[in-house]
């Protein structure tokens, strides 16, 4: 730092009484500019989030929908009898199998989903409070803060 910068910054003023230290525009701006830089994360996040549960509903939806039908199928199977034909039978447990991995599958999903989701929630709130200790340093230097 140059002698007229030191001077700036340590340039003292009294305000009812009180010593209040001048800061440069430099550091305001580069507290602006990382507040900003928050404040778009925080905004980034939100929309991931956002994407995460509309990615999750439509896995949803298409496992369930891959459920209906293989319920479907087995439903169509229902008429024949059981141990009349082994073919059928193989093909019968094959779909209820595909329904309990689809089950299985939908499941894992929603775990994967509020875990994604919670681990964004958690960077979200430590920018969050980043930012608003950035905005009350700001405005103390600034002389706004009580």
């Amino acid at each position: 730092m140059n002698g007229n910068s030191e001077k700036r910054l340590e340039e003292e003023t009294y305000i009812n009484g009180k010593k209040k230290v001048n800061i440069s525009k430099a550091f305001s701006g580069s507290l602006t500019n990382k507040i900003s830089i928050l404040l778009e994360a925080i905004e980034e996040i939100d929309r991931l989030i956002e994407l995460r549960k509309a990615v999750s509903k439509d896995i949803q939806k298409r496992i369930n929908e891959d459920t209906s039908n293989s319920e479907f199928q087995l439903t169509m199977l229902k008429s024949w009898q059981l141990g009349n034909s082994p073919s059928i039978e193989v093909r019968r447990l094959g779909i209820e199998r595909e329904i309990l991995s689809l089950n299985k599958e939908k499941r894992g999903e929603e775990v994967r989903a509020w875990e994604h989701i919670a681990s964004l929630l958690k960077i979200r709130r430590q920018f969050l409070i980043e930012y608003e200790n950035l905005l009350a340093t700001k405005k103390t230097l600034e002389g706004s803060a009580p």
